[in-house]
């Protein structure tokens, strides 16, 4: 009909026209469109997240990524390229839990969010702390600081390191586990301490790292706890010298004399929160009055150990010039008491010393009578010696003997020393063997009968090993 025919030729332009603008379009939109995708969208805290931004090369090389770091910690980023499209990866780890936006970073497109849980099927939840013993201390007043981290105990830990702050002298102490109950429900406790000493006043933020951990594998990182200790300041009349907090001090005994010609070496060990140098320093001004005790400066040693104030081996070395009584003086090593608000301190007493010439000492003996008494101490001595290994193996034969099953055996072997303070071993291989023919076969033969499931050879066990070390003699 002509109405129809109208009708047809009026519609087929505008649909060819339609489909033309379409295809105008897709040839118009630019191949390197930006774009976001998030994997995946559902996650626990310590796992990571991959974030992929798809745009052209420059736009992705200008981008500003100092927005993602508000709630992500950015680990790890990849970038690839292809004709006029790039593509970057970042692997992003979340610091809190709850649903986190991520941010526009200037490209269009709304960007996808993520929700982060304290635990999935895979990660346990994880209780995190910092604390501080005294938890106000005053400033260089040694503080114990403790990070925990508890978890189901199926995570291996490494132990953070924290970062060099002003404010603060850090010193790794040891590291502890134990099963506690956090809340209600029971957890494994990892433990990691320092020592710390705060060398200014005011807030002292205390930040660790991201705490790594992992399981099966995996690689998980946990934001770190935060805390921030007021450090008090010390009284203002005190020496820099003193320490803040207690001091302990052991003392090596003086010998009654010494010899002219030799040099005295006085060793003590002190512990508080004292400087190296200050404590040299104090050491050195009570000794000035003595200077015998000067010809050789204080030597003040760093020494490891676990207490969160700092530990010093401690030398005064003393140079007499003639024979005669010699003084060491009284010492006194001053701390403030930080409950008490006073100053205290821990005093060494006095101490005297009888230099003696030793050319004089050996004029008074003849040096025949010397030498007569030196033989008879030295065969005394072997006598004697000879007179108690012999004893102690007919110990440990009797013992041997006694033995009843293949255990007995093994333990009256470990046991068997010819040392004075001998003590038994724990294994067959830390087993201190005396010299016998034979006796490191029969350590071979015992072990083999060790791990054995019979008992019927624990007769001839015995008699190999009594055979064996009854010829048994001291190591030379």
């Amino acid at each position: 009909m002509p109405g129809d025919a109208t009708v047809a030729r009026v519609e087929s332009p505008g649909i060819a026209g339609f489909l033309q603008g379409v295809a105008c379009l897709l040839l118009a939109f630019p191949a390197h469109a930006a774009s976001y995708r998030l994997e995946p969208s559902r996650i626990a805290l310590g796992e990571p997240v991959t974030l992929t931004l798809q745009a052209a090369p420059e736009k992705l090389a200008a981008l500003d990524l100092a927005p993602l770091r508000r709630d992500f910690e950015l680990r790890g980023q990849t970038m690839n390229q292809n004709g006029r499209t790039a593509s970057l990866a970042l692997t992003l780890y979340p610091l809190r839990t709850g649903p986190l936006a991520l941010p526009a970073l200037g490209l269009p497109g709304r960007p996808p969010s993520v929700k982060v849980e304290e635990q999935s099927s895979d990660t346990p939840r994880v209780r995190l702390s910092l604390t501080t013993d005294p938890a106000e201390p005053l400033v260089r007043q040694p503080v114990r600081l403790t990070l925990e981290a508890c978890d189901d105990g199926s995570l291996t830990w490494q132990r953070p390191v924290f970062p060099t702050r002003e404010g603060q002298h850090l010193r790794a102490l040891n590291e502890q586990q134990a099963d506690v109950e956090r809340a209600g429900e029971r957890c494994t406790a990892h433990r990691w301490h320092w020592a710390l000493i705060p060398t200014a006043a005011g807030a002292l933020p205390l930040q660790p790292p991201m705490l790594e951990a992992g399981k099966l594998g995996r690689p998980l990182r946990f934001p770190p706890p935060l805390a921030v200790v007021n450090v008090r300041p010390a009284p203002a009349w005190l020496s820099p010298e003193a320490a803040v907090g207690p001091v302990q001090v052991q003392a090596e005994s003086l010998p009654e004399t010494w010899p002219l010609d030799r040099p005295l070496a006085w060793r003590l060990e002190v512990a508080g929160g004292y400087g190296a140098e200050a404590l040299k320093s104090l050491l050195a001004l009570q000794l000035a009055s003595h200077p015998v005790w000067l010809k050789y400066p204080p030597e003040v040693h760093p020494l490891p150990g676990d207490a969160a104030a700092p530990r010093y081996a401690v030398t005064l070395t003393l140079r007499a010039d003639a024979a005669g009584a010699v003084t060491l003086p009284a010492l006194r090593l001053p701390w403030f008491d930080p409950a008490g608000g006073r100053l205290q301190a821990v005093e060494l007493p006095a101490r005297a010393v009888r230099i003696i010439n030793p050319l004089h000492a050996q004029l008074a003996w003849g040096a025949g009578g010397l030498a007569a008494l030196a033989l008879l101490a030295l065969a005394g001595r072997r006598l004697a010696r000879a007179l108690r290994w012999r004893a102690a193996r007919r110990r440990g034969l009797a013992r041997i003997e006694a033995a009843q099953d293949m255990a007995a055996v093994l333990a009256a072997v470990r046991g068997f020393s010819l040392e004075p303070a001998g003590r038994p071993a724990s294994t067959l291989g830390a087993w201190r063997a005396p010299r016998a023919a034979g006796v490191e076969a029969l350590r071979e033969a015992l072990a083999q009968a060790g791990y054995s499931r019979h008992e019927g050879d624990w007769r001839e066990m015995r008699q190999q090993a009594r055979t064996v070390l009854a010829r048994a003699r001291p190591h030379r």
